[in-house]
């Protein structure tokens, strides 16, 4: 009966554990997106002040925010492969801005931002690939 009981309070305590983890996890992906595009900003910012350090540090930063476990929104190999890429260049573009090369970072800047177009059409249509109704489509949309 003690076992029994045990076992009850440990099963409760998981699945509001992961009830708790799935709940928030909107919210950090929104927070997570929210840090990308201020990492992208001081990129953009970086480049048209040619400053380096700047443009290095948060190349950096956003290499280091696609690898946060809320990034992971699908576990496919295409969205892997996009991760991947996307990692590369935040790689050149450090690299670029170590060697003070505008001309490539700004290029690794535009490559960027064309991975992240890419990768959010790729998400887009894998939700609404996955909806069951049009209340679910207008949300994801946000057609209202």
């Amino acid at each position: 009966m003690a076992r029994m009981t045990v076992s009850a309070a440990c099963l409760a305590l998981v699945f509001g554990w992961l009830a708790l983890g799935s709940a928030q996890q909107p919210e950090n992906v929104r927070t997570l997106m929210r840090l990308k595009l201020s990492h992208q900003q001081g990129i953009m910012e970086g480049i048209a002040l040619e400053d380096f350090d700047k443009i290095q540090k948060n190349a950096q930063s956003l290499a280091l925010v696609s690898q946060a476990a809320a990034w992971q929104v699908f576990q496919t190999p295409e969205y892997t492969q996009k991760s991947a890429e996307f990692r590369r260049t935040c790689d050149d573009l450090a690299r670029h801005a170590k060697e003070k090369n505008l001309d490539a970072a700004a290029l690794d800047y535009v490559k960027l931002t064309l991975n992240c177009v890419d990768c959010h059409k790729y998400v887009r249509g894998v939700r609404l690939g996955s909806l069951n109704n049009l209340d679910d489509y207008a949300r994801v949309a946000h057609v209202r």
